[in-house]
């Protein structure tokens, strides 16, 4: 006879385990209020931070002070026809309007000397200069 699961193991462990583990990362999460600002009151002065939502609703990058912008997930580098291309590959988290916007803001308006974001074909990053023409190619940014 098949063995039948309670709803104790099916239902109620597995929730402990998620509260717990939901518990674990509030306690460790920051908040950040506005549209950019200093790491400095958690102890990284070297850091500053900039909303950029659009790949998620919380999206940041963060800038460190040698210049590197960080650019987590705010757009995938592509090497597609052995041409690099910017794309927002999202299909559940995204709006891709507000995303576009925040490419723009990223490639117009933040001042860095090169960004890394996480998905990146060349690797190495790139700089403001390289990153202008794919922002204006895929999210039509004005000049």
């Amino acid at each position: 006879m098949p063995k039948v699961q309670s709803i104790h193991n099916i239902v109620v462990r597995p929730l402990r385990k998620l509260t717990a583990l939901l518990q674990m990362t509030k306690d460790r999460m920051i908040l950040l209020e506005g549209q950019e600002g200093s790491l400095k009151t958690i102890g990284i002065p070297e850091m500053t931070w900039s909303f950029t939502p659009g790949h998620s609703p919380g999206h940041v990058v963060y800038k460190h002070n040698s210049g590197i912008l960080l650019g987590g997930d705010f757009a995938d580098v592509l090497k597609i026809d052995g041409k690099h291309a910017l794309k927002v590959m999202c299909p559940v988290t995204c709006d891709l309007d507000t995303a576009k916007k925040s490419i723009c803001k990223i490639a117009q308006d933040l001042d860095y000397s090169r960004i890394q974001s996480y998905h990146d074909s060349w690797k190495t990053g790139y700089t403001k200069a390289e990153l202008l023409p794919l922002a204006n190619s895929y999210a039509g940014c004005a000049s």
